[in-house]
């Protein structure tokens, strides 16, 4: 950057251009800290018990030692919460990050963002961090910062306050200057003036500044009351008649700050202006906390010497203004000796001190008083001084012109421009003042121009927080309705950071983005949208340019109106064509329907020039974005304007050879037919053979989609043969048999056509029709595009080169989707993202912003700048919404010894419960671990990172629900081993739980019982003979014991996870939907119109039946066991709902159906409601038994009804499972499929952690849930028992290891490495297993240097191996440390290398350059 000399600062003031701050009351933006300020609340409460023992620590009497007689203070709420992976940082080193630490990175997020900077767009820049910290309360109030064991680098790291500033610049990626600021309670003010300084000389050209204060230990309260500057009642009663000490306060604030000129420059929002700083200390006072007034005298006139501001221009001051008793007088007259003279009783000096808001935010405390008084510029008013309404008698408050502002006032009119200033004072003597004045009057941005359809993009760093910024861009917007869709489609693209997972919107209105924003809020993809997930690995990006047939009336018109890319390219192409045409292009593509030009359009020769013209301008339109296709194919013209695209010829050679190839085709006699026929080629070509004369295959668009062409007799002769072996066939509407001998007539002429056009090579890859392969230098040549016109379109085989080629995102360029739709049957097993640039029938302008924004949410990079190039005006949005977990060392001295993050109920009781289920129990949500049984030795820890299963050693007593330690047990053939992200509660595994029914499985001792029978999780081994699965998918499963971190089960019923379910929803529905759907699909048959009575229909199954029912179109009748279930099912549609706790059903049925009862009862019911269920079928009636009690109990089931033609089935999914595995999977891949048609959605879901398993076990066996009851397996520190001589739980040993390791096949092997890589990086980050993906980068993960050493030498250890420094550096994943380990133990161990390929497919070499910043072989302190 170039030298630039210091500046007065009146020639360069300061612009403060963003903000965020958190602060007591709720205040977590700058607009809820103006509502606190409007509304004169104070903010005074108890010491939250989370922080430490208030009554503990108190004594009323001053001096009792180690006392303190303060209770109340002003305090944040939950400041243990932190969205730690959001940073990169591992929940191991977020538990021993100063919660202070925590807080700063989140607001200066929230303030760059506020600011509308993105903040990815600073890393690198000369963006400074001034923050004003102090000591770490944190760890030095916990008992286990004592204990030598815990002590560790990131307790060190984690506390320091210099870090607490260096890991925002970290973090961020900032070059700039960064400090960290103690000067006790000005530290921030000071942070701010240095800020300043540093702008001014250059020095850096963005800075974040600010202050962070939280009180954590009562030790600080301790040590502050004993001086006698506290007030008892925690409150601040600054220049009151009762001031008798501050009240302490706390929170976090940060400024973002540019020069005036070039925040101007930029086009920021500017909220004031910093005119003018100083800074200075007491010197030699009567005492080191005792304020001196003549240097703060001093410090005032400086300041205002640096603004170049007189006194009097300055209308209010916002005062240090703690309340104490000695510092106020001192301030006043300090005051009133600066900026009192020259006034008179009309323009009096007001001032204020927002402490009596929030108490006192010590080292915050400067920049919450700067931040209210930009508030107060903003909106003209300034707040009401709290807690004086006498004023302080020691102060002759007649002889100043100061006057307090006890109420809210209006800012006085004399002072134009308005100009305030702000003071804080440290304990340590050093002060700072700041003189700010309103922002200068704004020149507005004109705002984007209003176009039919804006693409708006959101992102978030997880699905969850990506639905919840959806939630709150809605609120956010129902808020400010007058935000236009231009400009917060512009805001959105330019001024947040893009993440990994992202949504895209193209709306045509704000009420319709709203609703979008709405269904997106709830995990749905409504259309219009579009959600992804950025994969820097995805391929390359392929365009494919549609064929004829494709053509319709107005292509073109809605882009052409819009976007001036477009319209240039497209009046380029419409200029060359009509000297080559007889009728004006345009004229012929925005014909009015049924006229005489609309019927040319269909005519060959117009046909083809006006799908080159669309998409010729398409692709310009698509580049004008900044998207360059890296390969290119087309269909038949298409490939012209590939070709052209691709540089082999100019565009006026190509209009010239398009039109003349049309114009000769379309003089060919009329005639000759075409047909698809679903069948592979080699039927095909043996069916046209006999007729090669005038038949043969024209296109080859899929493994079973061919195409022939030729004269019409033969053509149909053909087709018919084929449909009569039961093919599929359909004839094409075409004026000409394209691609056939039909077209011989036309060649010799066209090829004089070619021989005048000029070719080039290509310049990116052209995939040929005829070879079906990247084209080489024959499609440069006049040859080509003769034999082009005749020969068979290889599209098929074109799709496949593509992919081979790389490519992973295709585009389609062409008025109609029509080549996407081929892509899936061509590539079976890949899962490329597929794009139509425009769909008939739909907006254009939309449709070709929901491909982009399909583009967008795959990772695909483009131009902003393109997408709007008239710009936009930046509005305010809101800021990032934290997904926050909780990190804590527990404070009380009882819980010291246990574990780090606990979870709601970590510490457990030990209570024998006296019955299997208690009606009304209320207790506390936790699994009680009772005393083991007789003859097992056991102790109860934290999981940590050991596998564990829920058992039950004595089935009746839900109390006896234990979870486990356990062996992870590799696959075996035909086996996978799935890590369990979520398990469901199914109705089952209480009945197994309380003994109701046996348990069936076979071949397994009874105790102890396992339990759950569905999951969803991710593959984390797979054995000999498996397919169709790999190594860190997605699955969801049926398998028995699945209350598990781990289940090693059959391959047969698990499949990959719909990517619309979440882990949660996908791990609800198996067990109920396929016992519902069978039940009534496969078993009762039921039909349209007929009436199905459905038992309990609020449970899993009972709503999975509705909606099915509903969907088929019969009529439902419900029952439920409460108002409340009963009024969720007629919010449903349901009409008929009764009370299944009683027989009321059976009278409100036979008055429903005017006495003639269902067709289908699906029963859950047992006893004598059984039989009155049966009597309510009509004639020919199915009754569906659920189950399984009454038939244990073989209780007895009356015939007569049966002489009525009735039928009685049960539905056993689990013994189904048991003998049927193979038609279980056929259903539930049907499931699947219906689920992704939309036709079923998940049932409402209470979502608990594993250690609450008791109670959703009681709450199912009470009926107290609605839907689906689902276990979550990510705490690592559950509370379960472990036998007590096994020390760390079980260990497969290292031995173990490399024996297993030696003796696996090479596919077998890499999965169990991997494995055991993913075990070691989870225990190392202290993170759950599920949470480690395999691709997933340890750095994005939160590993840092000292992680990553620790993990190379738990891997030696393991495995025997000498790693250099290096190794880690060039293995920044699971992947391919799993890989690179791999080549290190065959030559180790002298066993077959492992082809990467056989590892994972889509692991690629640029992860290793995305790792390289991270120096892991150096630990600098």
């Amino acid at each position: 950057m170039a030298d630039r000399p210091i500046e007065r600062a009146a020639e360069d003031p300061i612009a403060i251009v963003g903000a965020g701050c958190r602060l007591p009351g709720g205040v977590i933006d700058l607009s809820g800290f103006w509502t606190l300020l409007e509304g004169s609340r104070d903010t005074v409460g108890q010491v939250p018990a989370e922080r430490w023992d208030a009554a503990a620590w108190f004594d009323p009497d001053l001096d009792a030692p180690g006392k303190t007689p303060v209770t109340r203070a002003s305090f944040l709420s939950d400041v243990a919460c932190f969205d730690a992976p959001f940073f990169g940082i591992s929940p191991r080193e977020a538990l021993r990050m100063d919660p202070a630490h925590r807080l700063l990175l989140e607001v200066c997020w929230e303030a760059l963002e506020n600011a509308a900077i993105a903040p990815s767009a600073l890393v690198g820049t000369e963006t400074g961090v001034f923050i004003g910290i102090g000591p770490s309360e944190y760890e030095a109030a916990l008992p286990r910062a004592t204990a030598s064991a815990e002590i560790d680098a990131h307790g060190g790291l984690g506390t320091m306050p210099s870090v607490g500033a260096g890991r925002i610049s970290y973090v961020l990626g900032l070059r700039g200057p960064c400090v960290a600021v103690d000067t006790a309670y000005s530290s921030s003010l000071v942070a701010v003036h240095l800020a300043c300084q540093s702008l001014r000389s250059g020095e850096c050209s963005t800075a974040l500044a600010g202050g962070v204060s939280l009180m954590l230990s009562p030790s600080t309260l301790v040590w502050l009351s004993k001086t006698r500057a506290l007030a008892t009642d925690g409150r601040c009663k600054a220049f009151s008649a009762e001031a008798d000490g501050f009240g302490r306060g706390e929170g976090c604030a940060v400024v973002v700050l540019k020069r005036l000129s070039g925040a101007r420059a930029d086009g920021d929002r500017i909220l004031a202006v910093i005119r003018g700083s100083a800074i200075n200390h007491d010197g030699a006072s009567s005492g080191l906390t005792v304020p001196n007034g003549s240097s703060q005298e001093i410090v005032l006139k400086r300041a205002l010497a640096d603004a170049g501001c007189a006194a009097s221009s300055v209308g209010y001051v916002e005062a240090h203004g703690t309340g104490t008793t000695l510092g106020d007088p001192i301030e006043i007259q300090a005051l009133n000796a600066v900026y009192g003279l020259g006034r008179d009783v009309a323009t009096p000096l007001l001032i204020g001190s927002v402490k009596t808001n929030l108490g006192h935010p010590e080292y915050a405390s400067g920049i919450t008083g700067l931040l209210k008084v930009v508030l107060a510029l903003q909106h003209g008013q300034i707040p009401a001084h709290l807690h004086a309404q006498a004023l302080n008698p020691r102060i002759s408050w007649g002889d100043l012109r100061l006057t307090v502002t006890r109420a809210r006032t209006p800012w006085p009119d004399w002072n134009t421009p308005r100009r305030a200033g702000v003071s804080s004072f440290g304990m340590s003597g050093t002060n700072a003042h700041v003189v700010l004045e309103e922002a200068p009057a704004a020149t507005c941005s004109p705002p984007a121009p209003e176009r039919p359809a804006e693409l708006l993009v959101l992102s978030a760093r997880t699905a969850a927080a990506l639905d919840a910024h959806a939630a709150r861009l809605r609120d956010h917007l129902e808020t400010y309705p007058s935000q236009c869709l231009g400009d917060v489609a512009f805001s959105l693209a330019t001024t947040r950071s893009a993440m990994e997972h992202r949504l895209a919107v193209a709306a045509t209105s704000s009420e319709g983005l709203r609703a979008a924003l709405d269904a997106a809020a709830q995990g749905q993809t409504p259309p219009g949208v579009v959600r992804g997930i950025a994969d820097s690995s995805r391929g390359k990006l392929a365009f494919l340019f549609t064929g004829q047939g494709a053509q319709t009336l107005g292509m073109g018109r809605g882009l052409y109106d819009v976007w001036p890319a477009f319209r240039e390219a497209f009046d380029l192409c419409v200029r060359l064509f009509n000297q080559e045409l007889d009728r004006p292009l345009r004229e012929v593509m925005w014909a009015e329907p049924a006229s005489v030009d609309a019927a040319l359009l269909d005519q060959t020769a117009f046909t083809q020039p006006a799908l080159f013209t669309f998409e010729y301008a398409l692709a310009a339109l698509w580049r004008s974005w900044g998207i360059e296709p890296e390969l290119v194919a087309g269909h038949s013209i298409g490939e012209l304007v590939a070709a052209c695209v691709a540089g082999v010829f100019s565009l006026e050679d190509a209009v010239f050879l398009v039109a003349a190839r049309g114009r000769l085709m379309q003089a060919l006699p009329a005639g000759g037919a075409m047909v698809s026929i679903a069948a592979p080629e080699a039927d095909v070509a043996a069916a046209v053979a006999p007729h090669a004369a005038s038949v043969s295959i024209a296109a080859v668009n899929g493994p079973d989609q061919v195409v022939i062409a030729g004269a019409g007799q033969p053509v149909h002769a053909i087709a018919a043969a084929m449909a009569a072996r039961g093919a599929r066939t359909k004839a094409l509407h075409v004026s000409h048999a394209f691609h056939s001998p039909l077209m011989a007539p036309m060649l010799e002429a066209f090829g004089r056509v070619a021989e005048s056009v000029s070719y080039r090579r290509p310049s990116i890859v052209l995939v040929s029709n005829l070879s079906g392969k990247a084209g080489t230098d024959e499609v440069s040549s006049p040859g080509y595009w003769v034999r082009h016109a005749r020969e068979v379109v290889r599209f098929a085989d074109g799709v496949k080169a593509l992919h081979a080629a790389g490519a992973g995102t295709f585009v389609e360029v062409g008025p109609k989707s029509t080549l996407l739709g081929l892509v899936p049957a061509c590539l079976p097993d890949a899962r490329p993202a597929l794009l139509a640039s425009s769909r008939a029938g739909r907006d254009e302008p939309a449709t070709v912003l929901e491909a982009l924004g399909g583009l967008w949410a795959v990772g695909g990079l483009f131009s902003w700048a393109g997408l709007f190039p008239s710009g936009g005006r930046r509005v305010p949005l809101p800021t990032y919404p934290w997904q926050r977990e909780r990190y804590w060392i527990d404070t009380k001295a009882d819980d010291a010894a246990r574990g780090d993050r606990r979870a709601p109920g970590a510490g457990h009781d030990e209570v024998e419960e006296g019955g299997a289920v208690r009606g009304g129990d209320r207790r506390s949500a936790r699994l009680d671990h009772p005393p083991p049984e007789s003859g097992r030795r056991e102790k109860v820890e934290a999981a940590g990172d050991r596998p564990f299963r829920l058992e039950i050693d004595e089935p009746g007593v839900l109390d006896h629900l234990v979870l486990r330690v356990t062996e992870r047990r590799a696959p075996g053939l035909g086996e996978v081993e799935i890590a369990v992200d979520a398990a469901g509660l199914s109705f089952n595994d209480v009945q197994l739980a309380l003994g109701m029914v046996p348990d069936d499985l076979p071949g397994k001792p009874n105790p102890p019982l396992l339990l759950g029978g569905e999951c969803a999780g991710r593959i984390v081994a797979v054995g000999e003979g498996v397919n169709g699965l790999v190594v860190g998918q997605p699955v969801i499963a049926l398998s028995a014991g699945a209350f598990a971190t781990h289940v090693t089960t059959s391959a047969a019923l698990v499949l990959p996870r719909p990517q619309a379910l979440s882990a949660t929803e996908a791990a609800a529905m198996p067990v109920a939907y396929l016992t519902a759907w069978y039940a009534l699909d496969r078993i009762a048959r039921l039909q349209p119109g007929e009436r199905v009575l459905i038992h309990a229909a609020t449970g899993g199954v009972g709503l999975a039946a509705v909606q099915w029912a509903q969907h088929v179109g019969a009529e439902v009748h419900a029952t439920a066991g409460t108002p409340e279930k009963r009024a969720h099912l007629e919010s449903l549609g349901v009409r008929y709902v009764s009370d299944s706790r009683s027989d009321r059903f059976v009278a409100d049925v036979r008055a429903w159906t005017g006495g003639e009862g269902v067709d289908v009862v699906l029963n859950s019911l047992s006893g004598e409601l059984v039989d009155k269920s049966l009597n309510l079928l009509r004639s020919h009636g199915r009754f569906v038994e659920l189950g399984k009690r009454d038939c244990y109990a073989d209780n007895q089931l009356g015939l007569r009804p049966f002489l009525r033609n009735l039928s009685f089935s049960l539905v056993d999914l689990r013994g189904m499972m048991l003998e049927r595995p193979a038609r279980v999977r056929a259903l539930f891949e049907e499931l699947l499929g219906l689920i992704a048609a939309g036709v079923f959605t998940p049932p409402p879901i209470a979502t608990l952690p594993i250690a609450r398993v008791a109670d959703a076990f009681r709450s199912m066996a009470q009926a107290q849930h609605l839907g689906k009851l689902v276990l979550t397996l990510g705490d690592p520190d559950v509370q379960i028992r472990i036998p007590t001589h096994a020390g760390a739980g079980p260990s497969t040993g290292d031995r173990d290891l490399l024996d297993r390791l030696a003796s696996a096949a090479p596919a077998a092997r890499a999965a169990a490495l991997e494995a055991f890589l993913r075990t070691q990086v989870s225990q190392v980050l202290r993170t759950p297993e599920i949470k480690v993906g395999a691709e997933a980068l340890f750095t994005r993960l939160g590993m840092d240097s000292l992680m990553a050493v620790e993990l190379r030498n738990r891997i030696e250890a393991s495995l025997k191996l000498k790693l250099s420094t290096t190794f880690l550096s060039t293995s920044p994943n699971i992947a391919l440390l799993t890989q690179n380990l791999l080549d290190a133990l065959a030559t180790a161990l002298s066993l077959e290398r492992v082809a990467a390929e056989n590892l994972r497919a889509g692991v690629q070499s640029d992860f290793v350059s995305s790792g390289a910043d991270q120096d892991w072989e150096i630990i600098a302190l």
